[in-house]
């Protein structure tokens, strides 16, 4: 990897519509696709996950359900597709209901890039 190296606005848009195709709004209990949860993706050099740590901890029931549905979604969709050559920047990816982002190392959380998406 090259030291300007950068996840462009499209690599970041492939991997939202990458999760987006198995994002499955929680049903069933109201106001559980309204919450905003966040996991960490943790991803191999192939695409596939090695692990999935929801980052949000809550014990209000809506929360629990729209975690579970935020994991489901990130396991159900590998491998991922990205450009192997970056995937020290990939790796440690951060997803939230309404967004994906990386944080970089040092970085403020204002920084951080940031695409809107229903998941």
């Amino acid at each position: 990897m090259t030291a300007g190296a950068i996840i462009t606005a499209g690599e970041i848009s492939n991997m939202r519509s990458q999760i987006e195709m198995c994002w499955n709004p929680p049903v069933g209990v109201r106001g559980a696709a309204s919450q905003r949860v966040q996991v960490k993706i943790a991803l191999n050099k192939d695409g596939t996950i090695s692990n999935v740590e929801p980052i949000t901890r809550d014990s209000n029931g809506y929360k629990e359900v729209a975690i579970n549905a935020a994991v489901r979604a990130v396991l159900s969709c590998a491998p991922y597709e990205f450009p192997t050559e970056k995937y020290e920047l990939w790796n440690g990816l951060i997803a939230t209901s309404t967004q994906i982002c990386r944080p970089k190392n040092g970085m403020q959380p204002s920084d951080i890039r940031r695409i809107s998406g229903p998941f």
